[in-house]
């Protein structure tokens, strides 16, 4: 199916905020309600589109830190590896990459000091060789980056800011449901998400504005990368020669077409980015541009297949 201009401005305005309605993709579009009705189902029943979810906060999980552990395994073990990360207390998320066998493995912290514990959980796992922490400081998820929007022509209101979280709620047994169904189904009626809780529906509204509003949670709808041309995930690792506060860089990097998500880190790295990978074309014109980053002293990288929905459901949302 043919990813014209509206269906285009479909899809990047559902990227940037997975309920907004029609109606008003329609008044940006010059176009009619209907119109933009039927072309979303369209994309939904070519597979394009497949479904919708939620970015949220550290705070989603009752949690302060977040740190990434890189674990290498064995050859052929990585199943067993799998099965027993699973079991590992607050490991929430884990994904494959490079060539050499190993995940990056992601979990949640209530303090620095917990850390130390996990880690020995993780190394005394059968088959795995070694493994390296980095701290998360920050992020930027920014999926709507694509290249395949950047032909997009039709006047728009001003895109979305990034919006520093403002307070730390406290997410009660109300929200987590809340966001466990919007995670689901992030453009679930607010009244299927009442019936089912047994509250009212304003009360639904409300508590989901109150966590959009502090940047707890953005609901993003989510495609099959391969739909759109893109087939795998690229993992660049950045060091720079001087310190900063990281933002001006972020900036730099955020521009860069296809550049989605990018961490500010503590550790051996300063930033770890992830790229949608097209061509090898398009990759080297990336890898160029980052090479070119001024205070650039060290980068590398590595692949990740794109298989399934994108983006993954409960990505953390943008912190700077």
């Amino acid at each position: 199916m043919k990813i014209d201009e509206i269906n285009s401005k479909i899809l990047k305005d559902l990227l940037i905020d997975g309920r907004k309605s029609f109606k008003d993709i329609a008044e940006e579009c010059n176009t009619s309600k209907d119109v933009i009705a039927k072309r979303y189902k369209q994309m939904k029943s070519k597979g394009i589109i497949t479904g919708a979810t939620i970015q949220n906060s550290s705070s989603c999980y009752n949690s302060n830190y977040i740190a990434n552990i890189e674990v290498r395994t064995q050859v052929q073990k990585e199943d067993q590896v799998i099965q027993a990360l699973k079991q590992v207390p607050q490991v929430f998320d884990f994904y494959s990459v490079g060539i050499t066998p190993g995940f990056v493995v992601s979990v949640l912290l209530k303090s620095i000091d917990e850390l130390d514990n996990i880690k020995d959980a993780i190394k005394k796992i059968p088959n795995v060789l070694e493994t390296e922490t980095m701290i998360c400081t920050g992020y930027r998820n920014c999926p709507e980056n694509l290249s395949l929007f950047n032909s997009q022509t039709f006047s728009k209101k001003k895109e979305q800011k990034v919006v520093a979280k403002k307070n730390v709620l406290k997410i009660d047994s109300t929200d987590s449901q809340i966001i466990e169904l919007l995670t689901r189904n992030g453009r679930l009626p607010f009244t299927k998400i009442s019936d089912q809780l047994k509250v009212s529906t304003d009360t639904v509204i409300r508590r989901y504005e109150r966590l959009k509003g502090n940047n707890d949670i953005r609901v993003v709808i989510q495609l099959d990368p391969l739909k759109i041309g893109y087939y795998a995930l690229a993992v660049f690792k950045l060091v720079f020669s001087y310190a900063d506060d990281g933002f001006d860089k972020a900036e730099a990097l955020s521009n860069i077409p296809d550049v989605t998500m990018i961490h500010k880190t503590s550790g051996r790295y300063d930033f770890v980015v992830l790229v949608m990978v097209k061509d090898i074309v398009q990759l080297m014109t990336v890898h160029k541009q980052l090479k070119n980053l001024f205070g650039l002293t060290y980068m590398d990288v590595h692949f990740v297949d794109l298989r399934g929905s994108w983006p993954i459901p409960r990505e953390f949302i943008s912190t700077f």
